[in-house]
């Protein structure tokens, strides 16, 4: 079991986020395709995303019901267990549309949560 918060779980997520943006900046997808070391560490940002958000609390979950909380590990499950099985057109699609979703709204959840109670990470 990790002693580790709930915020320092949200901040993995935001991190690895920014981090897999920034790995494919600049890249199409024919280039992210044919780049299996970008495509490799994207990968392994996302399987972070996923297994920091496995392990926030339910009741942090709970109160912020519009983040895809269940499909971010179950997809990580998908990266780890049957990676042979996800084409890049998903990757790529995840990347350019749902992280930036996602980024901007673990942003959000971090200033609240740290308004909330004066906490820092």
């Amino acid at each position: 079991m990790s002693d580790r918060t709930d915020l320092q779980f949200l901040q993995d997520i935001l991190e690895s986020a920014c981090a897999a943006m920034e790995f494919v900046a600049g890249y199409d997808l024919a280039r992210f395709s044919g780049d299996r070391k970008t495509r490799s560490a994207t990968i392994r940002e996302l399987e972070i995303i996923g297994e920091a958000a496995n392990r926030i609390s339910a009741a942090k979950k709970d109160r912020y019901p519009d983040v895809p909380w269940r499909l971010m590990k179950d997809f990580r499950n998908v990266l780890s267990h049957e990676y042979f099985g996800v084409s890049d057109e998903i990757l790529w699609d995840i990347v350019q549309r749902k992280i930036p979703e996602l980024l901007s709204q673990i942003k959000e959840i971090i200033r609240i949560e740290l308004s909330a109670d004066g906490s820092v990470l």
